[in-house]
């Protein structure tokens, strides 16, 4: 039987002793010399591996970047990636929160109060507000 040399894994997977159920990208200490009997494995939501060639038996889990500064959103990671505040682009706006606060039993991710880009409010010369109806309608 020939064995060859585990190459490690690609940016975003896990590598995995075969046979392995694949499980949520923690897998702690494998055991015995990296070889062949190694697969990688795409890392789960939630989680990221942002190293080329790597023998990594787990994925980072995504930090919280949570409250983001007034100008900046949540940006979600990736399998590659960690998540981030990130700067809105021209024409959107995102407020500051007004508290942040983690769900028991869920991951911070998969809820819905953190803060996201909005698009601006139009801007309305004298003239267009002069024309709007009192519910903000055109006539």
């Amino acid at each position: 039987t020939t064995t060859t040399a585990f190459e490690g894994c690609a940016p975003g997977y896990f590598a995995q002793e075969a046979g392995n159920a694949v499980g949520d990208g923690d897998l702690g200490d494998l055991i015995g010399s990296i070889t062949s009997t190694l697969s990688c494995v795409e890392c789960p939501e939630g989680r990221f591996q942002p190293s080329p060639a790597s023998s990594s038996t787990q994925c980072e889990e995504w930090a919280d970047p949570r409250p983001c500064p007034a100008g900046t959103a949540v940006a979600l990671g990736s399998t590659t990636s960690d998540a981030l505040c990130e700067g809105c682009p021209l024409g959107r706006f995102a407020r500051a929160p007004e508290n942040v606060s983690s769900a028991v039993g869920i991951a911070w991710f998969e809820e819905e109060e953190f803060t996201t880009c909005e698009l601006c409010p139009e801007i309305l010369t004298p003239v267009q507000y002069l024309s709007t109806s009192s519910n903000g309608d055109a006539k």
